[in-house]
């Protein structure tokens, strides 16, 4: 996107979510005769393509669990004193550091492909074919 003329600079910013700040040069924009729509566009295009940051977040987050997980096993087979009281409070945080992976990583992704998935083709069908007349869901026969 730093390609089109006129924009002086793009900077990604932010933790786990990132967050695009664009400074435009408005002198380079009147000199390549560029409406700031133009800009808008490219920015709204680029943005659909930004979601495969995911995938390395997905990696820092198994391995913070992995090595929590495996901080933790070694409570389960030792005995002494305290180890039962021990045993108690590890348990759920490993049940709750595999179920929160299990819900980040998989369960949450799904529901988001499959709810914005339907939004995704109600714009498609109106793009294609001027209304959503045609994926409209149809009465029970």
């Amino acid at each position: 996107m730093a390609a089109v003329p006129g924009v002086s600079e793009v900077a990604l910013v932010g933790g786990f979510v990132k967050e695009y700040q664009v400074l435009i040069d408005p002198n380079r924009l009147r000199a390549y005769d560029i409406p700031l729509s133009r800009i808008t566009e490219a920015v709204r295009v680029a943005s659909g393509e930004v979601g495969g940051r995911v995938i390395e977040q997905g990696e820092t987050k198994l391995m913070t669990v992995g090595v929590i997980i495996g901080g933790l096993l070694p409570i389960f087979f030792t005995d002494g004193l305290g180890s039962d009281v021990m045993r108690r409070i590890a348990l759920p945080m490993v049940g709750g550091m595999a179920s929160t992976t299990v819900l980040t990583l998989i369960v949450i992704p799904v529901v988001y492909y499959l709810w914005e998935g339907r939004r995704f083709r109600r714009v498609a069908a109106r793009e294609v074919t001027g209304s959503e007349a045609d994926y409209a869901p149809k009465p029970a026969e």
